[in-house]
């Protein structure tokens, strides 16, 4: 298996929630910044301590792996996470990581969806 493809498993692994959601949106930026400005230093690495990062990305199910997958290394000293992965791969991974946030606002959708359309016959049903 492809490190491209053990990442998309690995994201296809994700629940459908709103720590999810806003974990890979973040994702989402930090890759296809890197994948627009590959030869620019200071956006190839972030702090865990960056508040967004930590409280949207890394409080993310199985954070460290999904982002050893997407090419990130942690140095532990420093607190730093640092892009060391192949650039050619990161087109394959912004969309694995779009792929996902397209299926989880679909099934969001569907699900408030069919909400109201329950809502609807319980009270039609009342009347």
């Amino acid at each position: 298996m492809t490190s491209s493809e053990s990442f998309e498993q690995a994201v296809k692994g994700l629940p459908f929630n709103e720590n999810s959601t806003d974990g890979l949106s973040v994702m989402l930026r930090l890759l296809d910044t890197i994948q627009k400005n590959p030869t620019d230093e200071k956006f190839r690495s972030f702090s865990s301590t960056n508040e967004k990062i930590r409280t949207k990305l890394l409080s993310m199910h199985n954070a460290s792996h999904l982002l050893s997958s997407a090419g990130f290394s942690e140095n532990t000293q420093t607190g730093r996470w640092s892009f060391t992965g192949n650039v050619e791969g990161l087109k394959e991974r912004v969309d694995a990581v779009s792929r996902w946030l397209s299926d989880e606002r679909d099934a969001r959708f569907r699900r408030e969806r069919d909400q109201r359309i329950r809502a609807e016959k319980e009270r039609d049903a009342r009347e």
